[in-house]
């Protein structure tokens, strides 16, 4: 039996000889919609970054973006399930107000967002980025973001997200 995990990457970074003088490339494994690996390779300048470390503060910000769907894979739940599931499970129970508010948020701004956002690729950075842009005050704004992240401690509470969850 084959066990495998889900792996962290780093990537990698060599020196490549050119004609004049050398390049580096970053070397990094993605995953096709098919299930398999493949290799991917981005190159870099060495007048720009003629340190390896150059090289790897330049792709910093990627790593993130690279490993984003490591756990991601694995948790096929979208927020537009979770919100469903919220709607049949816990709105019946709120006061009239606050299901006329509730419901009008989720279906002008919420659910045309995060519709289909998987539940592992929610961040508090996106969250962030989506309520500046929300044309609201701040009451509303706390509220929204209150209403995303009531939906995902919902979807805790019912076990359907396997680790953690990010803090939004």
């Amino acid at each position: 039996m084959k066990v495998s995990r889900e792996r962290y990457q780093h990537g990698s970074v060599r020196k490549v000889p050119r004609s004049q003088g050398f390049a580096w490339e970053f070397r990094f494994y993605i995953t096709a919609p098919d299930g398999k690996r493949k290799l991917k390779v981005q190159t870099f300048d060495s007048v720009k970054y003629p340190t390896e470390r150059d090289v790897r503060m330049a792709v910093g910000g990627q790593l993130p973006a690279l490993n984003a769907g490591t756990l991601g894979g694995k948790v096929a739940a979208t927020l537009g399930t979770i919100i469903d599931r919220y709607m049949t499970d816990e709105f019946p129970a709120l006061r009239h107000s606050t299901q006329t508010t509730n419901k009008s948020l989720i279906d002008l701004h919420i659910r045309p967002k995060w519709q289909d956002v998987r539940l592992a690729d929610v961040t508090a950075i996106a969250v962030k980025q989506w309520m500046d842009k929300l044309p609201f005050g701040a009451a509303s704004k706390v509220r929204a973001r209150n209403m995303v992240s009531g939906t995902a401690r919902h979807c805790l509470w019912r076990r359907r997200k396997p680790t953690a969850l990010p803090l939004i």
